[in-house]
């Protein structure tokens, strides 16, 4: 089996596709039932996030036909080591609009814990590195700690076209992450008033609680409240917020994918837009941070380990052979032994079988160490074979 990711990001698609392609939540269990049930994979998970849309496999090479049919599109295909090393990337938010973003480690985890039924034993080792080469990036370099979300990067482009918060009403429709993100926000940047719109009222009341907030109903039942800054935040098929639904002057940020305002609001009197490829042009202009070359090292050092770990634990089942095998010569001799001196008394006995183990443990100590540490070199299959071949051990490996 081989580990593979086939999807489709902001940086190769416009946003619009990315938008038609997106998976709803509600369809993402039947959809990874039937890819891990698609001959050639051995597992899957699906990344699905504002700026991508990526499954990750463990299969065949029957595997890629199953992850593009179900795209649905021609997607970007990465293999072996490129694949480790670009999920290695986005989970230290190398690879996001908002460059260092530190939100995507939460959207990995969830998307593995959605997978859970999925999953193989390559995918949590390739997720578990992913997750610390950005825990690490975080840790060792001021890109993890100046990493800015999309919906922070929103904010304040919202508080530069308002002139600040202070004072202002926000309109924040949705309760979940994203939506819990920017209503703190609001209520540090000095907000006069926050409306919470969601269509679970309990969710909303929630929220409105911790930011000092007010519920404002069902987003879907009639007019929206007046409001200086509205934001949107939910998962749903169609948009949430149409033309003359909205009153001007406003600002409306759409941080929804698909996205949940709909194009005609643009026209509307007083009324400026933002959505998630508006955010991307913006970010786009900002220079890369100096920690950037750093972060990529640290990237680079999770990548080798993992190949390193994996090259060991290949001679794993060879190793273990070959200590079954002189297990096995032992036994037969030690057998052998009693039988030629059947007057050895039980402490003669088990004075000879510990030495016999003894000497057997030794000769093998070396090989094995080296056979371990050879794996892990370029070429270390070549060993692992030659140690087979020599020991008569072929259909180990």
């Amino acid at each position: 089996m081989s580990i593979l990711c086939a999807g489709l990001t902001y940086e190769h698609v416009p946003i619009g596709v990315l938008e038609r392609l997106a998976v709803p939540d509600e369809h993402r269990p039947d959809l990874l039932r039937r890819l891990r049930a698609a001959p050639g994979v051995d597992g899957v998970f699906l990344l699905s996030t504002c700026n991508r849309l990526e499954f990750y496999a463990d299969g065949d090479t029957r595997a890629q036909a199953a992850l593009e049919q179900a795209l649905d599109w021609r997607p970007l295909v990465r293999r072996e080591v490129c694949a480790l090393e670009h999920l290695c990337s986005v989970a230290g938010g190398l690879e996001s609009m908002a460059l260092g973003e530190r939100e995507i480690a939460g959207q990995l985890r969830r998307a593995v814990r959605a997978a859970a039924a999925s999953m193989s034993p390559g995918l949590h080792r390739l997720v578990r590195t992913a997750l610390r080469a950005g825990r690490r990036v975080r840790a060792e370099t001021d890109l993890g700690t100046a990493g800015l979300s999309l919906a922070g990067a929103g904010m304040d482009l919202a508080v530069r076209r308002l002139h600040g918060l202070a004072g202002r009403v926000v309109l924040v429709i949705g309760a979940g992450a994203v939506a819990r993100a920017v209503a703190r926000r609001a209520r540090t940047l000095g907000a006069g008033r926050i409306l919470i719109a969601n269509r679970g009222r309990a969710a909303a009341e929630r929220l409105a609680a911790e930011v000092g907030g007010v519920v404002a109903g069902d987003p879907s039942q009639g007019p929206l409240p007046r409001c200086d800054l509205m934001i949107t935040a939910v998962r749903a098929p169609e948009p949430v917020v149409t033309a003359g639904r909205v009153t001007g002057p406003a600002f409306v940020l759409d941080l929804g994918l698909p996205r949940n305002v709909a194009p005609e609001v643009r026209k509307s009197p007083g009324v400026r837009v933002a959505d998630i490829e508006d955010l991307g042009r913006h970010l786009a202009g900002r220079g890369l941070p100096d920690e950037l070359e750093r972060a990529r090292a640290i990237v680079a050092e999770e990548v080798a380990a993992h190949l390193t770990e994996g090259h060991e634990r290949a001679a794993v089942p060879l190793i273990t052979a070959l200590r079954g095998q002189a297990g096995q010569v032992v036994a037969d001799e030690v057998v052998r032994l009693h039988r030629r001196l059947p007057g050895l008394d039980e402490r003669a006995r088990r004075e000879t079988e510990a030495a016999i183990r003894r000497v057997a443990g030794r000769l093998l100590h070396e090989p094995t160490i080296r056979a371990k540490r050879l794996s892990a070199t370029p070429g270390g299959a070549r060993y692992l074979d030659a140690l087979a071949h020599l020991y008569g051990l072929e259909e180990t490996t």
